[in-house]
């Protein structure tokens, strides 16, 4: 999938859901960078979470985490990589059970690290 596509997805996931806030959020990536906060995702994610630190006051935040997660990851995630994890996964099972219980086994440890991260 091309990058313009990415960006779409994120685009319009973002005006669909987020209208307002990511209204305000492109004000502020075109003020301080001079580009969309898309952009800056993709090409800069410091600068990006540079503006949101400027914004939110604070990259460890629960706004920045919040928007992070909810306008840029998730359209990321549910609608861009999904599909291509599903078409390995099916795959890797297809053709190699056991590299396949390998891998789960480590995307469930990997989940079970992240997750605990958090608390």
């Amino acid at each position: 999938m091309g990058r313009d596509r990415v960006k779409e997805i994120i685009r319009k996931h973002a005006w669909r859901s987020y209208s307002g806030l990511y209204e305000v959020l492109e004000l502020a990536c075109y003020k301080e960078a001079g580009v969309s906060c898309i952009d800056l995702l993709i090409d800069n994610s410091e600068a990006l979470l540079a503006v949101l630190d400027k914004v939110y006051g604070g990259r460890k935040g629960l706004m920045v985490r919040y928007i992070l997660k909810n306008i840029f990851i998730k359209p990321i995630v549910s609608q861009v990589l999904a599909g291509e994890l599903e078409d390995a996964l099916t795959t890797l099972l297809l053709n190699s059970p056991r590299e396949f219980n390998d891998k789960v086994k480590i995307i469930l440890k990997e989940l079970g690290r992240v997750r605990n991260s958090y608390s």
